[in-house]
């Protein structure tokens, strides 16, 4: 049980992926950057590794970030009118932010023997 709650992080960013890839399907496009991240995401959950998960926290997080902005802006530009569009995107954006924020404390706390592939001798 303890092995899941540790990559919920990834998990949730890997459904995120999913959806970005079914909703641009639906569009009629193969968005080749959404496919991307949800392979780099599959990869951090079955091999964990320390500086990849880093890597990947810091910059989910600043990506989150930055579409809370964008979500924000879109908020003032149609005079207030898209209160569902404010919550719920602002909200999918926010749970991303702490996401990041507990991949990247989870990962720069890990022991560095447990995520590398390293020979020991006694």
């Amino acid at each position: 049980m303890k092995r899941i709650t540790n990559r919920i992080p990834e998990i949730f960013f890997g459904l995120l992926s999913v959806y970005w890839i079914i909703d641009n399907l639906g569009g009629g496009h193969v968005n080749y950057y959404a496919i991307a991240a949800f392979l780099i995401i599959v990869l951090q959950i079955i091999y964990q590794k320390r500086i990849p998960g880093l890597i990947a926290g810091i910059v989910l997080g600043a990506f989150s970030s930055y579409m809370i902005l964008a979500v924000i802006s879109d908020y003032n530009r149609s005079g207030g009118k898209l209160v569902e569009y404010l919550v719920t995107a602002g909200g999918i954006f926010g749970i991303a932010v702490i996401m990041a924020a507990a991949m990247v404390y989870k990962f720069a706390v890990l022991e560095a023997d447990r995520t590398e592939n390293t020979i020991t001798t006694a």
